[in-house]
């Protein structure tokens, strides 16, 4: 990670030994911190983009909450 007990999606994948697999569903709720990772996550490989979602939203600004809508 990056010394916050952050890791990139890169490393998530590496760290699991999902390298050449089909990822089904990705849980997440990081207490507001998904309005960061998702862009990252769908920056990466194309091949390990998860098929199903499942997030919880922490809402700050409706704007956030719909530009996050939006890059799914």
């Amino acid at each position: 990670g990056d010394g916050n007990g952050k890791r990139s999606w890169a490393m998530v994948i590496e760290q699991l030994g999902h390298y050449n697999r089909r990822i089904d569903i990705l849980k997440i709720d990081i207490e507001g911190g998904e309005f960061q990772t998702f862009p990252t996550i769908f920056r990466y490989n194309q091949k390990y983009y998860p098929q199903q979602i499942l997030v919880e939203i922490h809402h700050k600004k409706f704007v956030q909450t719909q530009n996050f809508f939006n890059l799914l």
